[in-house]
């Protein structure tokens, strides 16, 4: 009987930990500058990528050296600027995206709800990852 209590008591615990940090995660999202781009999307927490704008802050890169050729290499970039991705968004991205794109329309389509839209993008990430692997 103890150790289902004990138990019980842990898991309330370990799920007050996470709440907490949960919470602590989204009001650094939502607050910094550093990450302007990823909070107008991300809501939920999960695994980062591996943009350089997100791997150098475990190297402390400073911002404008995590590069992608000239530019700072963020989620912005690659789904809307890079030129490496340039067929891939022409193939996936519906041509208004593509035309000079800016930071609206990277936040319209990131928080775009039309399920093509949504597959298409996954299969650009998809791909583009594939990409930056070879």
């Amino acid at each position: 009987m103890v150790w289902r209590n004990r138990s019980t008591c842990l898991k309330s615990i370990k799920r007050r930990m996470l709440d907490n940090y949960y919470q602590k995660w989204y009001s650094e999202i939502n607050n910094s500058s550093k990450r302007k781009s990823i909070a107008l999307f991300k809501h939920t927490f999960n695994r980062a990528h591996e943009l350089a704008i997100e791997t150098g802050r475990y190297t402390n890169t400073p911002q404008n050296e995590r590069l992608c050729k000239n530019s700072v290499e963020s989620e912005y970039h690659v789904l809307l600027v890079c030129p490496k991705y340039r067929e891939l968004r022409t193939k996936y991205l519906k041509p208004y995206y593509c035309h000079w794109p800016y930071l609206n329309k990277f936040e319209s389509l990131m928080c775009c709800n039309n399920k093509t839209t949504f597959y298409n993008i996954s299969k650009f990430i998809y791909f583009a990852k594939k990409i930056r692997i070879s």
